[in-house]
């Protein structure tokens, strides 16, 4: 398990660097990010590029490639808007869906009229008699910075010292018989307007530049996301994109975002509760250790384990905030984190089967069903590492999301079956053993508990998830607390409902019990003492034989 964990690239922070090779989705999702009044985006492009030999080939033999681009709407461009909450619909549709290929989200108008929204297009330019010149291409958006307090400034980072695109221009001026209206000048002579800004080429339809937001008034605060839109693809995948860049967000001198800033403290806190309750738990096993089970110290490990994990999670997002990355705190949490899940699952599927309490041995199905939680839930929590470590805008963002949810989520449904099968067990026994009453006691034990644990998979999995949606991105930390506070109730709950000691429906030995017990235990020692007195008796015979034997040897003799 921690091999994998090695072998994962990890993010490290909040400065990004995304590498998307020939990609040909509709819709990036870049950034997203909680700005307040100094609140700073920067987007570096190293390498925004298209392949320029497929690239000609559609322009020549591609009908509908042709109409795209030759059509008065952008196809290529960025949108940069403020959203009200993480639950509001995003741009998730894919190349072929109906609705998508009639309409580009470019050219149409945001979801809330009073929206703040921003469209920057990338437009290939025009020569004089209509065809397309690729040598550069010009980004124009709409301004925002009188009404919102909101500025964006735009470089084109093409450098002739560098970047050597000449014979590049020369080859295919050759080639095709195009001219660009553009000649090679210096970086100092590129014109920069609020309108637009012309982005040279340095390779083969290759270019480099640089998008700066800036921010500078309190009701601009807010969650704001950049996603990137390529409508060539609207229909089929037409054109693919590769893009190599670095993105940099920050408020003030905070990485992390509005909401996020308190991270670091609400799980410092959560980690000392933890701690205060392992400690408690302790101290309980120690007053009862007559009546302790092997099961009692693993609940005791795992809440160490749940609260060493909340505090390096602390210690992560601590620095984070003040450096944009943390490389030794985020992979020591992610190897206490896997620990702590294990842990996790292993406990609440013994305490559903009743190990320990009910019986000392697992049945073989109980055995099949370890086989098969216990891997599921590695795979659930090396999922939530690659999903929290990926970049945004990456495929494996989104899937590994997914499929997060869905392991989790089928995880915690097996766990049900022990608990369903303990349940029968009691009832079952409850009719048989002439023990009604304790047997009902330890039923209605495990019916609280199913319960319970019904509950808390349905607050964390479900209630939280509402909340991390729909709450103010400012207020995000509220859905966190509210988490980690349930899982110290149910956690608390469970360790008072299976404490040791004699009060315990578990514990409790009444009169016809002990009758039972020392029956047994007269009756074992008294086939002991009778096993006993046998084998000396055989052992007294064979002396007796040896010694006349001996005897009539000397007779003989």
């Amino acid at each position: 398990m921690i091999k994998w964990l090695l072998l994962i690239e990890f993010v490290l922070g909040k400065i990004h660097h995304l590498e998307l090779e020939e990609d040909t989705r509709l819709t990036i999702d870049l950034s997203s990010f909680v700005f307040n009044e100094q609140g700073f985006l920067n987007v570096t492009f190293e390498s925004f590029k298209i392949d320029e030999d497929e690239f000609r080939e559609k322009k020549k033999s591609d009908e509908e490639f042709q109409e795209f681009l030759n059509g008065d709407i952008p196809q290529l461009g960025f949108i940069f808007e403020k959203l009200n909450s993480r639950g509001n619909v995003k741009y998730e549709q894919k190349a072929g869906d109906p609705i998508a290929a009639e309409k580009c989200a470019l050219n149409e108008p945001p979801r809330d009229p009073n929206a703040l929204r921003q469209i920057i297009e990338l437009n290939f330019d025009e020569i004089a008699y209509g065809e397309k010149s690729f040598d550069h291409l010009t980004m124009k958006w709409n301004s925002l910075k009188q009404d919102h307090g909101i500025d964006l400034a735009v470089q084109d980072n093409y450098d002739p010292t560098v970047d050597i695109a000449s014979d590049t221009r020369r080859r295919r001026a050759d080639d095709d018989g195009e001219t660009s209206r553009r000649d090679d000048t210096s970086t100092d002579e590129r014109e920069i307007s609020q309108e637009g800004v012309e982005i040279k080429e340095v390779l083969a339809m290759k270019y480099k530049f640089t998008m700066t937001w800036h921010f500078s008034k309190i009701e601009t605060n807010g969650l704001y996301e950049l996603s990137f839109h390529n409508c060539f693809n609207r229909k089929r995948e037409l054109l693919p994109v590769t893009i190599d860049m670095h993105l940099t967000e920050k408020n003030g001198e905070h990485y992390l975002g509005m909401g996020e800033v308190q991270f670091a403290m609400v799980y410092g806190f959560m980690a000392i509760l933890f701690l205060v309750a392992g400690f408690l738990w302790l101290g309980i096993l120690r007053q009862k250790s007559q009546t302790v089970f092997k099961i009692h110290y693993l609940m005791l490990a795992l809440v160490l384990f749940k609260a060493l994990s909340l505090m390096f999670h602390a210690l992560d997002y601590r620095f984070l905030d003040l450096e944009g990355k943390s490389d030794a705190w985020t992979i020591i949490f992610y190897i206490v984190h896997l620990l702590k899940g294990a842990v996790l699952i292993v406990t609440l599927t013994l305490i559903g089967t009743g190990w320990a309490f009910i019986k000392y041995v697992l049945s073989e199905k109980e055995k099949r069903l370890f086989m098969l939680v216990i891997p599921i839930q590695i795979l659930v929590n090396i999922a939530y590492i690659i999903h929290y470590e990926a970049e945004e805008g990456t495929k494996p963002y989104s899937n590994w999301s997914s499929i997060m949810i869905l392991l989790d989520m089928l995880c915690y449904a097996f766990i049900l079956f022990p608990v369903y099968w303990s349940i029968r067990h009691l009832q079952q026994a409850s009719l048989t053993d002439g023990k009604a009453q304790r047997n009902m006691e330890k039923l209605e034990l495990f019916r609280s508990f199913l319960t319970m644990f019904v509950l808390y998979i349905y607050f964390t999995r479900m209630v939280v998830y509402i909340m991390r949606i729909t709450v103010p991105p400012e207020n995000s930390w509220l859905a966190e607390f509210c988490n980690e506070l349930a899982t110290l109730v149910f956690f608390c709950f469970t360790g008072w409902k299976f404490r040791p000691g004699c009060e315990n429906p578990y514990f409790k030995i009444d009169e016809e019990d002990m009758i039972e017990i020392n029956t047994k235990n007269a009756l074992t020692e008294n086939v002991s003492n009778r096993k006993k007195k046998q084998e000396e008796s055989r052992n007294l015979l064979e002396s007796d034989s040896e010694e006349e034997t001996i005897l009539d040897a000397k007779t003989i003799i």
